[in-house]
């Protein structure tokens, strides 16, 4: 009978890797494994906090290696390949394993993987919501959000002086649809209004002289309209033209 072991990850970077792998091929290069893990057995991959969650389950492709890179901080560490790499139907937190296995040690102060022992086996799967049904089942679609990533990014500065005087010009009408956006919601519509350069930015990476009159206001849906093509914006009268045909 194949073994069932518990082996874990961080939620960034390792539930994007996940993710690929469940909708790509579904194989993982390498993870760590207990030592004890054999070709064939099933891992079930817990992400620590702040998830702390059930998230994938997997099938071992190989037996484990021992990591004899000493300069590599999981050096003295078991690594095997994992195929058949399926997310949860829905992610289970540990709580929920706990409560379902109060007397197993382990789940007080996950740190480490390990095998699940055999007459736990049963108890854990049904925890999981696992036991008689297809891990390819889905009752309920669910996936992680609100993880916390640090993203660094280039922005091209705008104008709050044209973008002020755009807006006063436009006097709370979308340049497209011709919607009067200042009597919706007592004058709270106006807030669904942005500006568009009809010259976009983004094809010269040198400052630019903008005026006035190469600015249009528009609602948020006729300004995504506009930009359907990321390569080349709508204009604004080719758009208004293609909305009343």
């Amino acid at each position: 009978m194949t073994a069932l072991h518990i082996v874990q990850g961080r939620p960034d970077p390792h539930f994007q890797t996940l993710k690929r792998a469940a909708s790509g091929n579904g194989s993982l290069r390498d993870w760590t494994v207990p030592r004890s893990a054999r070709r064939g057995d099933r891992v079930f991959f817990y992400l620590v906090k702040p998830v702390s969650s059930f998230v994938a389950s997997g099938v071992l492709a190989a037996d484990p290696k021992r990591n004899e890179d000493k300069s590599d901080q999981w050096y003295g560490h078991y690594y095997a390949p994992i195929r058949k790499v399926l997310l949860l139907p829905t992610p289970v937190r540990i709580d929920e394993v706990r409560n379902q296995l109060p007397d197993w040690g382990y789940l007080r102060n996950v740190r480490v993987g390990t095998t699940i022992p055999a007459h736990r086996r049963a108890s854990f799967e049904k925890a999981l919501g696992l036991s008689g049904m297809s891990q390819n089942d889905t009752a309920e679609v669910s996936d992680f959000e609100n993880i916390q990533t640090e993203t660094r990014i280039l922005a091209r500065s705008r104008s709050r002086r044209l973008r002020d005087a755009a807006f006063q010009e436009a006097a709370g009408v979308c340049a497209v649809c011709e919607r009067d956006f200042s009597k919706i919601l007592g004058g709270r519509g106006v807030r669904v209004l942005q500006v568009h350069h009809r010259k976009q930015l983004r094809g010269n990476d040198r400052p630019r002289l903008t005026k006035l009159k190469e600015l249009a206001v528009l609602c948020a849906n006729c300004h995504l309209l506009v930009h359907l093509d990321p390569a080349r914006a709508l204009s604004v009268p080719r758009l208004k033209k293609m909305l009343a045909m």
